[in-house]
């Protein structure tokens, strides 16, 4: 059995490919004292639009700055959907990314392919192989795909000319069981005569008894990651593997214990990655483990709704790859909020000439309650709270409800709330019981879309942050200046301080960057002034 340790690659889905060098060293070094006998340190890929850390590109100038002890082979991973149906060859694009095996220390290049591109990939392991690589063939979401059709692709590839020295097949969906890897492993051997390999994820908890199933039918290859880190729910940790199944000296056993427990535990606390009910339930309908990825990162959506969207998601038809706009489309659809009463509204030039005052959840709210009120008494200000958390400190005239997560998650302050309801149309259908003095209500359209639209009865948006549906509606109702209070922001790289600086961006744009003003200190892209000057002064 040959291991190959696919860490930095596969968890690189949660750290955008970024890792400290005192980790690489500190990880490499525990792979020497294991013996592992191929450590795939990250892809090899053309240039993103998006940052991308080091080991996204794997470069052999970056390669060549690592301490890489000379006892393990090192690989990297390439998608063959990068190099086919391109107008450039196959060929040409390979050179473009590798230079030869002599001048590199990069070993192994697998190619992962889902079962309509393994006839294409032929050039590329063809290529790979002109330059002196060991070229490994990924057969990906093999569940996806008949044992006839299985067949017909194992059958293509030995009658290749320049074979790969490995055929593996992945658990992508993370769907299956120690039979169905069994059946599978054992399909192939009936054409294949080389070596086959296995890379489980682990969705539904059963990674370890996958692999070792397969091992006792003749598997040649095993991966694995430390803590299992990897897209979704992860995979098969080396952790298991090299206590379960793999021999190691007492010494490189404790190495490995105190960088898995140490180091990559700080980092599973923070990305929260690995098996839990939502990827098995994810797995049981083959809905790929990104979306739920996605979902447990989107701060915009309450948890308490997770189960009731994944319930939706599976009754649609949905796509065995993953993409954003896959995922907006299929969220819209699983919210049943992309209807045409999603488009319905009634605000209109309510408040034509007014200026508002918008709350926020912000820290900065905490001690300024009493200003805040004194401030919205002496301006004569219309103002809403963008969100339910924060309605009992204050007498706003308008809440916002977004969306089912709000409704759901705050049920008690919606009926308790005395002023008067934002909320898309739809809502009231959906949720009868929340909403019981219906001529509180003021609707106001909410759905997804890929990119920000206004229009006066309705905002559609990639994100359910009601702070964007507020000032929407705000300048529906026909507001003047807009004024926000608690809009703090958070750390550059979070989500949603991403998502909400995009949409913020968008409205400055329409409305102009002087007429949406913080009045707090805040890390997003506003115009800012101070609270505390505007109190007694008479408004312009």
């Amino acid at each position: 059995m040959k291991v190959l340790d696919c860490t930095f690659r596969d968890g690189g889905y949660y750290t955008d490919w970024q890792f400290s060098k005192d980790l690489v060293d500190k990880y490499l070094h525990v792979m020497k004292s294991l013996k592992v006998d191929y450590v795939e340190l990250g892809l090899r890929q053309f240039p993103s639009s998006n940052f991308l850390g080091p080991f996204a590109y794997t470069s052999d100038t970056f390669l060549n700055e690592l301490n890489l002890p000379k006892e393990i082979k090192y690989g990297v991973m390439i998608n063959s959907s990068s190099i086919i149906n391109k107008k450039t060859s196959p060929k040409d694009l390979i050179n473009q990314l590798f230079s030869a095996k002599i001048n590199s220390p990069i070993s192994l290049v697998r190619v992962a392919s889902h079962p309509h591109e393994i006839v294409k990939s032929k050039e590329i392991v063809l290529s790979l192989d002109r330059l002196g690589y060991e070229v490994g063939l990924n057969l990906m979401q093999v569940s996806t795909i008949t044992e006839e059709s299985l067949l017909e692709i194992i059958s293509e590839i030995s009658l290749w000319k320049v074979k790969p020295s490995v055929i593996y097949f992945a658990d992508s969906l993370g769907s299956m069981s120690p039979m169905e890897t069994t059946k599978i492993l054992n399909a192939i051997k009936k054409i294949w005569n080389g070596d086959i390999g296995f890379h489980a994820h682990n969705n539904k908890g059963l990674a370890l008894e996958n692999v070792t199933a397969c091992l006792k039918e003749g598997l040649n290859w095993v991966d694995s990651t430390i803590t299992g880190m990897g897209r979704g729910a992860g995979n098969l940790s080396t952790e298991d593997l090299y206590i379960n199944i793999k021999d190691a000296s007492h010494k490189s056993l404790n190495s490995l214990y105190l960088l898995a427990t140490n180091d990559f535990g700080s980092l599973k606390r923070k990305y929260e990655y690995g098996p839990n009910l939502l990827y098995r339930l994810a797995a049981n309908h083959s809905i790929h483990p990104t979306f739920i990825q996605t979902l447990l990162a989107d701060k915009g959506i309450n948890e308490s709704t997770h189960i009731s969207i994944l319930e939706n998601l599976k009754n649609l038809d949905m796509p065995n790859r993953f993409s954003s706009e896959d995922y907006q489309n299929c969220l819209s659809i699983a919210h049943n909020e992309n209807t045409e009463d999603s488009k319905f509204g009634n605000i209109s030039k309510l408040y034509t000439g007014k200026d508002f005052l918008i709350i926020g959840g912000g820290d900065s709210i905490k001690d300024n309650k009493s200003i805040i009120r004194a401030f919205e008494s002496q301006k004569n200000l219309i103002s809403i709270s963008s969100t339910i958390k924060s309605e009992d400190a204050f007498s706003s005239q308008l809440l916002c409800a977004t969306s089912s997560n709000v409704l759901i998650s705050h049920k008690k302050e919606i009926k308790n709330f005395r002023g008067k309801i934002i909320a898309p149309k739809h809502l009231l259908s959906s949720n009868p019981g929340i909403f019981m003095n219906k001529k509180n209500i003021l609707h106001y359209g909410h759905f997804y879309s890929v990119q920000s639209e206004y229009h006066k009865n309705y905002f559609s948006t990639s994100s359910l942050l009601s702070g964007g549906y507020a000032i929407a509606a705000a300048i529906s109702m026909g507001a003047n200046k807009i004024y926000l209070i608690g809009f703090d922001g958070y750390k550059s790289r979070d989500k949603r301080f991403l998502k909400m600086s995009e949409i913020l961006q968008f409205f400055i744009k329409m409305h102009g960057k002087d007429r949406i003003i913080s009045l707090n200190h805040t890390s997003y892209p506003l115009s800012t002034e101070s609270l505390y000057a505007h109190l007694d002064r008479p408004i312009k």
